[in-house]
């Protein structure tokens, strides 16, 4: 038990008066009131670890009708009533409305203290008993979080448990996307649909979060981060931040609403407990991502794989479909490779590989994927590119190969070629089978022609 005790004295009539002050008592911080009508308006039952109420018979009614009005969050105080004298329908009314026990005149201080301590830790027992089974519950609700492996999942399903074990219901995640360069995503729960849209970017603040100095789970009373939830959820509150780590090494956070209850301490803790269990999952998921991403990585070049490839041209042309911006495919052969790998070998050939993606990785954005298709084989998809873009980025690829030597220097120059096929969605081909197909047969096209050349798509119609 704490050293000291806070308790709340109701004593209308001045019966019990100073006598609260004497030796006996001394462990006990009293805050006196002289009314019943205190406990319903400005009360803050968070003070208090007892509140002791004294009363002649006739006020019994009164009291008892007094707190059947307070609210739940005074469940945790225990009460204790002095009455000057009490009969048994007294003490039957105050033990229905909750209250521990009755003491009767004349009161004695040593017997009061007794009972206040008691009492107390009856109170702290409970309070403990609670606490660890809502801890039981919020731990049993994470377990599901170590399951999820995509971040997509783990974040939504990280938000649900923590408003449930809050026992609110709005409340927002921001989290980045498995790739990068596809930016960060908003999860909401309670919010209108109108509102979420406006999120993402607001919380970002065109790349310099207001939050981003947030490194701990509390709460924010104002500023930018609560003045805008204020809005979006036309109500006056506060925030719960509840970060996973930095921002800048790509960390996501959850923001919960106050709604119509304060934040207390408890909150905090279990927000930290789920906290806790959200960044094993979250570990959990960055192993899956890298696994996956080394299980789509090609071993020799170091870029990705045509099982990447293939699932990365299929979901930009959702995409491009979806927001109507044209796809370009570039299809690349090495010529004549196969004579390198026979007169220098096979180490020799995968190192110069090895330098030729590092070039075409030079060549593009961030935003565009390059892949290795198979042997000699590359491919590389131009996001928001049309077809005369397409062709200006694989005439500069073709230059820049050509004039590089690949040789481990000038006495041993090496020079190297490339056909490339060059198709865009969706004026060639109107899924990705088909545009790999065609532009598969525009490379085969360029290397009919005398290789080292661009062979558009538009060239076979």
């Amino acid at each position: 038990m704490e050293d000291r005790i806070r308790a709340l004295l109701v004593d209308p009539g001045g019966l019990l008066g100073p006598r609260v002050e004497e030796s006996e008592l001394s462990e006990v911080d009293w805050s006196p009131r002289n009314s019943f009508d205190w406990l319903t308006s400005e009360a803050d039952s968070s003070r208090f670890d007892i509140a002791v109420v004294v009363l002649e018979p006739s006020g019994v009614e009164a009291f008892v009708e007094a707190k059947s009005r307070l609210s739940s969050e005074w469940e945790d105080v225990k009460w204790l009533s002095l009455i000057s004298e009490a009969n048994d329908q007294s003490r039957l009314s105050l033990r229905r409305c909750g209250v521990e026990e009755c003491l009767s005149s004349p009161w004695d201080l040593s017997a009061l203290r007794e009972s206040i301590l008691k009492i107390c830790e009856l109170g702290r027992l409970i309070r403990a008993n609670r606490a660890l089974a809502q801890t039981v519950e919020v731990m049993n609700g994470c377990q599901a979080l170590t399951a999820c492996l995509e971040f997509d999942q783990l974040y939504p399903e990280l938000l649900d448990t923590l408003l449930h074990a809050l026992g609110r219901e709005k409340g927002v995640a921001l989290f980045p996307q498995e790739h990068p360069m596809q930016g960060w995503r908003v999860a909401a729960r309670g919010l209108v649909d109108r509102n979420v849209s406006e999120l993402a970017s607001a919380l970002l603040d065109e790349g310099k979060p207001f939050h981003a100095d947030l490194n701990q789970v509390k709460t924010v009373d104002g500023g930018p981060l609560a003045n805008l939830f204020n809005e979006l959820a036309d109500q006056s509150t506060s925030v719960l931040v509840v970060p996973l780590g930095s921002l800048s090494d790509g960390r996501g956070r959850l923001f919960v609403l106050q709604e119509d209850k304060e934040f207390r301490r408890s909150d905090i803790e279990r927000a930290e407990l789920v906290a806790r269990y959200g960044l094993q999952g979250l570990k959990n998921a960055e192993l899956y991502a890298s696994a996956k991403e080394r299980a789509l990585i090609d071993d020799v070049t170091g870029i990705y794989n045509v099982r990447y490839f293939l699932g990365t041209c299929e979901n930009e042309i959702r995409r491009s479909e979806r927001y109507e911006s044209p796809l370009s495919l570039l299809f690349m052969d090495l010529d004549q490779f196969k004579s390198v790998n026979e007169e220098f070998g096979h180490l020799t050939g995968s190192r110069i590989l090895r330098r030729l993606c590092a070039l075409l990785r030079s060549e593009v954005r961030e935003v565009d994927t390059l892949a290795r298709y198979g042997g000699d084989e590359f491919a590389i998809l131009l996001v928001d590119t049309d077809h005369a873009e397409a062709m200006s980025v694989a005439n500069r690829i073709l230059k820049s190969v050509a004039k590089t030597n690949f040789g481990d220097d000038e006495k041993r120059r090496m020079d190297l070629t490339l056909s490339i096929g060059v198709a865009t969605y969706p004026n060639h081909a109107s899924n990705r089978d088909d545009l790999i197909h065609v532009s598969d047969q525009a490379m085969y096209r360029a290397k009919s022609k005398g290789r080292n050349r661009i062979s558009s798509v538009a060239d076979l119609l």
